[in-house]
């Protein structure tokens, strides 16, 4: 009864637009700035993770996010339990 519940509320607060997790380092017009600047050639990622004074992993994913949208590790997956995994 209590995991009823549990799961109606997170349902409830995701259909509100309800986030879990830390907010996002970047900003969408940061990372589409970011990702600009990647594809010019004249950064690499590391200096573009300290422009934007994030880390190289945030950088990587905001260039991916773009450049390989359908890369395996962007993709949510079920796990064996039914629950996704991002």
């Amino acid at each position: 009864m209590i995991r009823e519940r549990v799961m109606a509320g997170q349902a409830a607060a995701k259909a509100r637009g309800k986030r879990w997790g830390p907010p996002r380092t970047l900003m969408e017009d940061q990372e589409a700035e970011l990702v600009q600047l990647w594809l010019t050639g004249e950064y690499t990622q590391q200096e573009l993770a300290d422009l934007f004074g994030a880390s190289l992993g945030v950088a990587k994913l905001a260039i991916y996010r773009v450049v390989r949208p359908d890369a395996p590790y962007l993709v949510s997956r079920p796990r064996a339990s039914g629950r996704r995994v991002r």
